[in-house]
């Protein structure tokens, strides 16, 4: 960025036309100053002369316009120039910092989405492991049911009354007439 401004301020002071021709633009300057001197004289004059202004000696010199010196000049040039180059500076920082911070929020939407979709297979894992285990609750259940109604079945062939049948069978007898009947 620094080249570019002193590029800019380069070409400035450089004069327009080439060494052996430069005589004709100084030649050039000096009648446009002339010139100017001139006309602002006359406008002074005629300024004075209506009563508009009065006369200094250095309305003279400067033809009574504010008028910077060549170093202010070059300064302002020089502000000018700076001003822009940092104006060119904060708005590409901005730019720069708007696309970091879209990068920032799309990692973050990345990374929650594969966050997401681990959590989604882990869900699944544990619904069909849990699914597994309510298969097997049920499948031990039936084989237990079979195995009362057989245990039942078994004590009634044997005994026929379930008052003659020792107190753990009569215990057994009572739980499969409640789940029999439940």
């Amino acid at each position: 960025m620094y080249q570019r401004y002193k590029l800019i301020i380069d070409l400035d002071r450089r004069d327009s036309l080439p060494p052996p021709l430069v005589i004709f633009h100084y030649i050039y300057m000096l009648g446009r100053y002339l010139c100017w001197c001139w006309k602002c004289r006359i406008v002074t004059k005629i300024k004075v002369a209506y009563g508009e202004k009065t006369y200094s000696s250095q309305d003279m010199v400067d033809g009574g316009l504010d008028v910077p010196d060549g170093e202010e000049l070059d300064e302002d040039r020089f502000s000018f120039w700076k001003s822009c180059a940092h104006s060119f500076n904060s708005s590409q920082r901005k730019q720069a910092a708007q696309e970091d911070k879209q990068m920032t929020q799309n990692d973050v939407y990345e990374q929650v989405s594969d966050d997401l979709s681990r959590l989604d297979v882990r869900v699944r894992r544990r619904h069909d492991r849990l699914h597994d285990r309510v298969v097997k609750v049920e499948k031990m259940m039936q084989e237990s049911m079979l195995t009362l109604e057989t245990i039942k079945h078994l004590l009634l062939t044997k005994g026929g009354s379930p008052w003659l049948l020792l107190p753990w069978e009569l215990l057994l007898w009572k739980l499969l007439l409640c789940k029999v009947e439940g």
